[in-house]
């Protein structure tokens, strides 16, 4: 067992009582440190209306929508993104819904002769709200892990993924009945032929 790591060495509970301070290896690997889930997009930093950017739209806590769409941030399509099921589903099967809902959109759009799409107002918000009950019936929330972002120091503590599993891919089924009640399409931005 490791009980120490500093710059410069690495004890195990062995090597302080040994005669031998060093230990040849083949290899060392580290998993520590990576900020999952929201990492990739905080070093993206996009900037959305009102030239605002990603990191002034979440100081807090990241609040997108179905873990594929961001307010504010229209034509934005992330797989596998913040607070989607995708550490508790089958990701590949899940990376195919989401492409399959993404392409949707796209085609959606493009019937209309419309630009842009994004999350109405407040959506983001009530999936917040069921991202936190699936995820209260777990023990996730009172863990210290990356799931709730405990492994990296300074971020804020909120779970990162919805824990509903299937349930969560068939709400993808149900958003072409909810309509413009969830998704916001702008007819001022027009085409979006560049975009695919």
């Amino acid at each position: 067992m490791i009980v120490e790591v500093s710059a410069t060495e690495l004890r195990t509970e062995h090597s302080e009582h040994s005669e031998h301070s060093e230990h040849p290896l083949d290899m060392l690997k580290f998993a520590i440190g990576f900020d999952a889930i929201t990492g990739a997009l905080k070093r993206i930093n996009p900037i959305g209306r009102g030239g605002i950017a990603q990191k002034q739209r979440w100081p807090k806590r990241f609040n997108p929508y179905l873990g594929m769409t961001i307010p504010g941030l229209p034509n934005l399509f992330m797989k596998h993104g913040p607070e989607s099921s995708c550490v508790v589903f089958n990701m590949s099967l899940g990376a195919e819904l989401e492409a399959d809902w993404i392409r949707d959109c796209i085609v959606h759009l493009r019937g209309y002769n419309f630009g842009a799409i994004e999350p109405a107002s407040g959506v983001d918000v009530a999936w917040a709200r069921d991202v936190e009950e699936a995820a209260s019936e777990t023990l996730f929330p009172k863990t210290e892990s990356w799931h709730t972002g405990a492994n990296m120091e300074g971020k804020h503590r909120q779970i990162a993924v919805h824990m509903g599993g299937p349930a969560c891919f068939e709400k993808l089924t149900q958003i072409p009945q909810a309509g413009c009640r969830v998704l916001v399409m702008d007819p001022t931005v027009k085409g979006l032929d560049s975009a695919v």
